[in-house]
C-alpha cells in the first residue's frame, strides 16, 4: 500500500454508472430526482459538495444486470469484484467517510446514518460486504493521491441484461462528460456484457448524439 497515504477522513467514490453524469450524482448529496423518476433521494447529512472530481481507470469489468424499476426495468451497472477482470471509466468524486457512506446506504434502501462502512477494514481486505442487495459490496479499488478509492458493487455477478433507453442515457452523457466521444462512449457501452443483447453501437449513438 502507500506509504504516503492521508488517512480514511476524506475518500474517492468511484462511480461508473449513472453517477458518472454531475447532476445525477448530485441529488445523492442534495436530495431529490432527476427528470421524470418519481422516487426521489434523500441526501447525505452533508451536502457539501464534492471536492474534487477526476476520471481515472480500474481494473474491474463493467457489466449490466437486473431489472431496475426506477430505470424503467432495464439493467443498470455493476462492476465485477475481481481485480483484472476488465478495465472500466470511472469518475472520482472526493468525499468525506460520512458523505460515502451516505450515498452508498441510498444505494442499499437504507436511510442516511443507517449504515457505518468499516473503510480500514474494506481497504486491508480489498472488499467489505456491508447489505444484502445490489450494491452491497464495498470495494476498495487502489489509492489514488493519498485517499483510497471505494466504489459498490454486488457480491455475486448478476445475469447480464441490456439498460433502458433512459438508463443508457444519462450513462452515456456521464462518459462524455469524462471527456469521451460519443463514438468511443457508444463502443465502451457495448462491450459491456448485457448491452448488445438489445443495442448495438449504432443505436448506442444515436441515442447519445440525440
Amino acid at each position: 500500500m502507500n506509504s504516503d497515504f492521508l488517512g480514511l477522513d476524506r475518500v474517492w467514490y468511484a462511480s461508473y454508472g449513472s453517477n458518472l453524469l454531475g447532476e445525477r450524482f448530485g441529488y445523492y448529496l442534495s436530495g431529490g430526482s432527476m427528470g421524470q423518476q418519481t422516487v426521489g433521494h434523500i441526501g447525505t447529512r452533508d451536502s457539501t459538495p464534492a471536492t474534487a472530481d477526476r476520471v481515472w481507470r480500474a481494473r474491474h469489468e463493467l457489466r449490466f444486470g437486473g431489472e431496475s424499476k426506477r430505470w424503467n426495468g432495464g439493467g443498470v451497472a455493476f462492476v465485477n469484484s475481481e481485480p483484472g477482470s476488465g478495465e472500466c471509466v470511472v469518475r472520482l468524486w472526493q468525499l468525506t467517510a460520512e458523505q460515502f457512506d451516505d450515498v452508498a446506504a441510498q444505494e442499499n434502501q437504507m436511510r442516511p446514518g443507517e449504515l457505518v462502512v468499516d473503510h480500514e477494514v474494506a481497504r486491508s481486505a480489498g472488499h467489505l460486504d456491508v447489505a444484502d442487495s445490489w450494491y452491497g459490496r464495498v470495494l476498495w479499488l487502489g489509492d489514488l493521491e493519498g485517499r483510497a478509492v471505494f466504489t459498490f458493487t454486488c457480491a455475486a455477478v448478476r445475469q447480464s441484461g441490456p439498460p433502458a433507453r433512459s438508463y443508457l442515457d444519462v450513462v452515456g452523457r456521464g462518459l462524455l462528460e469524462c471527456g469521451l466521444t460519443v463514438e468511443d462512449a457508444a463502443v465502451y457501452l457495448h462491450g459491456a456484457p448485457g448491452v448488445s443483447d438489445a443495442w448495438t453501437v449504432t443505436t448506442i449513438t444515436e441515442v447519445l448524439s440525440a
